[in-house]
């Protein structure tokens, strides 16, 4: 009995691989029903129960033999190995039929792929590399319920269901296995189609590929004609942004926006990032994510704007950061002492001292008051000092002094009063000897008044002898004593 019989008898469909496999006395396995009616005279089945043996069975059912006595039919042991291990789940709904030569064809269903696929084998079938196997239909969910029939010519015939449009298909095979309609060689990128029918390829492909170029062959009963096509598919470029994209930082400070992160929205994976200019000192460039970092040391007090690119096999996508780097602002600082009479017309100069002489913060750029001195003194806008001649009385003010740079500001107070000078008050003579009710010519006696300086009132110790008055408007002494 030739052993081809049992091949197709013993093929298993519901697996992940197509196996050749063997038990041996009692059998349960998934098998095809149809055995040759010229072999059923020569064996003894009255001890075999077959469940389900009601119906007719295709290629795929799963049909269980039990019996005690197989050993004049079958073999004591089988041969199985793989035939095809291309994906997770392929083999299902499959069919096998042998030509004139006893070369196998079997037909199945990629289920990973969702593809008609077809095997065969020439000699040394039990060897798994010597199987040959293709997809022979990729458009769409094809390849369900396969039937394959092989006619006088050895052409071979596959019947299988479309599930994508719910149709009954059909392809052939010459005898050298080569396919009537349109084939491609090698085999199209993962998410491409190729219709075996009408030569088009479709699809939305779901991996990258380097350009390469594709053969497609046309072929009917009158021979075959060939060309070309090249396909390269590039990745998805995403869109590339950072926020903020306005970057204020302060030097020698870290900051809350850094580490500054790209941000990609859309699909592609980048492959290397580019950035147009140095960044400043302390600031670094992230080469494998697009990450600025870092802590500033110098001073970039206009901003200057950058260009990053994020680049992949479909090209580069860019944005534009602007930074800014401000100094530190200055260190507290003070007048000592903040309260102070000044004498007009006398020479003054006070500047202001750092309290934290070992931290000034940054360096002053510029200082400012907040109202005018009185005249004759000057405020450095260079230094802070206040300086000069007063040359007006100044009731106390208060004045707000600030010390300024690109990184802000810190403020301290003064307060100011001018007074008056004094002049030297003399009455000449010291001593009067006056005789009551009587007349002087010491009297009236006037003051004199030396050196600078307004008098605004006058007094007096005590009281005068009755008769003379002193003058509360000039301090004059005057009037005859009684």
């Amino acid at each position: 009995m030739p052993n081809r019989v049992f091949i197709i008898a013993l093929v298993m469909v519901f697996s992940t691989t197509l196996n050749v496999v063997s038990h041996e006395n009692e059998i349960s396995s998934q098998i095809l029903e149809e055995i040759p009616r010229e072999y059923r005279s020569q064996i003894d089945t009255s001890g075999w129960v077959l469940s389900p043996i009601s119906r007719s069975h295709l290629g795929g059912d799963e049909i269980t033999i039990i019996g005690s006595d197989f050993s004049s039919f079958f073999p004591t042991s089988w041969d199985y190995f793989t035939i095809d291990s291309s994906a997770d789940v392929v083999g299902q709904y499959s069919s096998i039929a042998i030509d004139s030569n006893d070369e196998l064809h079997i037909s199945y269903y990629d289920d990973d792929n969702e593809d008609l696929k077809y095997a065969t084998c020439s000699s040394g079938c039990t060897t798994a590399s010597n199987w040959n196997n293709v997809s022979v239909d990729t458009s769409g969910e094809v390849g369900h319920y396969t039937s394959i029939a092989i006619d006088s010519n050895d052409a071979v015939h596959i019947s299988h269901f479309d599930n994508s449009n719910q149709d009954l298909k059909y392809i052939m095979l010459d005898s050298s296995s080569n396919i009537y309609g349109y084939s491609i060689s090698p085999a199209l990128p993962a998410g491409l189609n190729f219709n075996a029918f009408t030569g088009e390829i479709s699809g939305t492909p779901t991996v990258l590929s380097t350009n390469k170029t594709y053969t497609i062959t046309a072929r009917n009963s009158g021979g075959t004609d060939t060309t070309t096509i090249t396909i390269e598919i590039l990745d998805q470029l995403p869109t590339l942004s950072y926020s903020p994209e306005n970057l204020t930082l302060t030097k020698g400070q870290s900051s809350s926006d850094l580490p500054l992160d790209a941000t990609l929205t859309g699909s592609g994976t980048i492959t290397s990032w580019a950035i147009n200019a140095t960044l400043p000192a302390g600031l670094n460039f992230g080469t494998s994510n697009g990450t600025i970092w870092g802590i500033p040391t110098v001073m970039q007090t206009t901003a200057v704007s950058y260009t990053i690119w994020a680049n992949n096999t479909g090209g580069s996508t860019s944005a534009t950061i602007n930074i800014t780097i401000n100094d530190e602002p200055p260190g507290p600082f003070e007048y000592i002492p903040e309260n102070n009479t000044w004498t007009n017309n006398s020479y003054v100069n006070i500047g202001p001292s750092f309290i934290n002489q070992a931290n000034t913060g940054g360096n002053v750029t510029a200082w400012a008051i907040n109202a005018s001195l009185p005249s004759g003194l000057f405020f450095g806008t260079n230094n802070g000092t206040i300086y000069g001649t007063p040359t007006e009385l100044w009731p106390q003010t208060s004045y707000m002094v600030w010390a300024n740079n690109s990184g802000g500001s810190s403020m301290a107070y003064i307060n100011i009063t001018v007074i008056d000078q004094l002049p030297t008050i003399a009455y000449s003579p010291t001593d009067i000897t006056l005789t009551n009710n009587t007349a002087s010519t010491d009297l009236p006696l006037v003051p004199t008044l030396t050196g600078p300086g307004e008098i605004i009132s006058w007094a007096i110790n005590a009281s005068l002898p009755a008769g003379l008055t002193f003058e509360t408007s000039n301090g004059t002494i005057w009037g005859t004593p009684t």
